[in-house]
This record gives C-alpha cells, sequence and structure tokens, in this order.
C-alpha cells in the first residue's frame, strides 16, 4: 500500500481550494471577494468602496418597492433597488462585468443580502462575452 499527503490550498476570501499553490495564489489576486483587487479583466485596483456606496442601503430596498410592484412581480425589494441603479453602477465601473459582480458580491457581507443570480439586469457570463468582443481586437490585430 502507498501512502500520500498533498498540500491543499485555499483562498482566503471566498471557499476556491485547490492543489497549486500558484494557481490560488493568482486567483486571490483577482477574486471577487478580496476587498483590495486587482481587476483581471479592466486592471481597476484597490478597494470598491466608492462603488458599493452606490447600491442601497437596507432601508432603501424597502422603499424601494411600490404596492404595484408587490402585486405585480415576486422579486425582493433588493432586487427591485438594485435593477433600478445598476445603470448608474455600470458607469461607475466602466462598465466592467469583474468590478460589477465583485461589487455585488462584497455588498453582501457589508450593507444587504444580495442574491445576483436574481438580478435581471446583469448576466455575469454574457456581459464577459460583450466585454471582451470589444476589448480584444486591440489584442488580435496583426
Amino acid at each position: 500500500m502507498k501512502k500520500v499527503m498533498r498540500w491543499r490550498y485555499y483562498c482566503e476570501f471566498c471557499k476556491k481550494s485547490g492543489g497549486s499553490r500558484y494557481h490560488i495564489e493568482n486567483h486571490e489576486k483577482h477574486c471577487t471577494m478580496n476587498p483590495n483587487r486587482v481587476c483581471g479583466m479592466c486592471g481597476r485596483c484597490g478597494d470598491l468602496d466608492e462603488l458599493i456606496a452606490i447600491l442601497p442601503s437596507a432601508d432603501q430596498c424597502r422603499e424601494a418597492r411600490t404596492l404595484d410592484e408587490i402585486v405585480e412581480s415576486p422579486e425582493s425589494c433588493t432586487e427591485i433597488a438594485i435593477n433600478k441603479i445598476m445603470p448608474q453602477l455600470r458607469t461607475a465601473a466602466d462598465d466592467c462585468p469583474a468590478c460589477i459582480l465583485a461589487t455585488l458580491r462584497q455588498a453582501k457581507t457589508i450593507l444587504i443580502d444580495i442574491y445576483v443570480p436574481a438580478i435581471s439586469s446583469f448576466n455575469f457570463t454574457e456581459e464577459c462575452k460583450e466585454w471582451w468582443k470589444d476589448h480584444d481586437v486591440d489584442r488580435h490585430d496583426y
């Protein structure tokens, strides 16, 4: 019988783990839960306080929903408030999907409980495809 012990590495900000120290260290630099991340898409550095400040507080979320909206839509008041504020957040984040996702994920721990997939005006996968289409032209122009 052969018995082998292997190191396992874990991101300090999220639940990601792996067997490669290099890959997890690289992930930590760009992790959307890292408050001092470096964006892997747009290169934005530092904390996201200015973007998080744009998001509504829990009180603003409760006020965002009128009686008509409650009857028409089963969305939570948080989702309605976030969807209303998304154009402003997009402008402040220079329309970078990774920065928007990081803002929403980090705000969850600070301000309000946000279920990111429920935000109808933000689809991370599709927006990444569009962003790379617009920004990849420079890299393949030879």
